[in-house]
């Protein structure tokens, strides 16, 4: 009866994994080596590993990367002039010009502004539009 080689080995691998299982479970001597876990070590071990992610992910996070919460617009309840509505608008483009202006100053002082070189300023990409041939 033919049988194709990889059969062949498939039925010797499954002999030889067989017969180790049953030399391994029945000794007595691998039996004294085998280490049981308390239930307090295993719950002290998930909780340890649990607070060392959350420890490597705190590290991670920048401190001034927390979002804003989004402005309230709120209703006048009486009927404001128009002036006092071109204040605010204003105001908020102006804090808006504030905020930017900071933006590129920390970009600056980082290095990654135009002035001066960063370290990584050799590995950042640049776009360049292909040329039309003509």
């Amino acid at each position: 009866d033919w049988q194709s080689p990889e059969s062949v080995l498939i039925k010797d691998m499954t002999r030889l994994t067989n017969a180790l299982y049953q030399q391994t479970a029945s000794t007595e001597a691998f039996e004294t080596q085998r280490y049981t876990m308390t239930e307090d070590k295993a719950r002290n071990m998930a909780l340890q590993g649990i607070l060392s992610k959350i420890e490597r992910v705190s590290g991670r996070r920048m401190g001034n990367q927390d979002a804003l919460p989004p402005a309230t617009k709120s209703k006048p309840n009486s009927t404001s002039s128009s002036a006092s509505s071109s204040e605010n608008k204003y105001e908020d483009e102006s804090s808006r010009a504030r905020e930017l202006q900071e933006m590129i100053d920390q970009v600056v002082g980082s290095g990654g502004g135009p002035k001066r070189r960063s370290a990584m300023a050799s590995q950042r990409a640049e776009f360049n539009p292909p040329v039309p041939r003509s």
